[in-house]
């Protein structure tokens, strides 16, 4: 209404004159991006401020790295307007080879947002497992049911496109590479020394055969 107009032009005047960049802080969803979208217009138009709309998972980061950090870095930073996308309802993913428990927690939150149900185990009931690189248990699992193995990239285009999107261009190839600890195993089962990226076919002609260079129980199991 007016009134709260007229309050607004003001609160935003005085934010001119002490020369602050403001921040709108919003949640994911259709009508919190609305909202938002809002009342950053009004702050550039009314007052000429600078404007960020960030979002809870920004102020998480923030904290935890203690450190300001500029809210187009992830696309979670700023509120999505696509959530809970019909073609996600049926998917059941679970994640592999995600050491980062920072890295692990994004993936997972952002395939929830996007409507995915995430499961720590891996079995016949997931439709996919979401890995950076072949290798463990779990990907060993999904490669024997036939299962997509992506990387995140996946979930980053669908959220950005609001729809799910062919797996193809994201599905993994990359072969984990051992870690010290692992690597005379490795050499002992035949597979030498290896360093740096290694793809599927840089190991077996065309690319046909499967190749888990390390297993890490510890980390993934495997499911029933």
């Amino acid at each position: 209404d007016e009134a709260h107009t007229d309050g607004r032009a003001r609160w935003l005047g005085r934010a001119q004159v002490r020369g602050v960049r403001l921040r709108i802080l919003a949640n994911h969803g259709s009508a919190c991006v609305k909202a938002a979208n809002e009342l950053a217009w009004s702050a550039r138009k009314l007052a000429g401020v600078g404007v960020d709309v960030i979002t809870p998972d920004w102020i998480s980061a923030v904290e935890a790295r203690a450190v300001n950090i500029d809210p187009a870095e992830d696309l979670l930073y700023t509120p999505l307007a696509h959530c809970e996308l019909p073609e996600f309802r049926d998917l059941r993913l679970s994640f592999s080879n995600y050491h980062d428990a920072a890295l692990r927690e994004r993936v997972g939150r952002l395939a929830t947002l996007l409507g995915a149900k995430v499961t720590g185990q891996f079995g016949r009931t997931n439709t996919h497992l979401v890995s950076e690189t072949l290798g463990g248990p779990k990907c060993d699992k999904a490669l024997e049911l036939r299962k997509p193995v992506v990387s995140r990239s996946w979930l980053d285009a669908c959220a950005c496109a609001g729809q799910r999107l062919p797996e193809g261009p994201h599905t993994t190839t990359a072969v984990k590479v051992p870690r010290p600890a692992d690597a005379s195993r490795s050499a002992r089962a035949g597979w030498g020394s290896l360093s740096g990226a290694v793809t599927m076919d840089a190991l077996t002609p065309g690319g046909a055969s499967r190749a888990a260079l390390t297993t890490d129980a510890a980390a993934d199991g495997a499911g029933a």
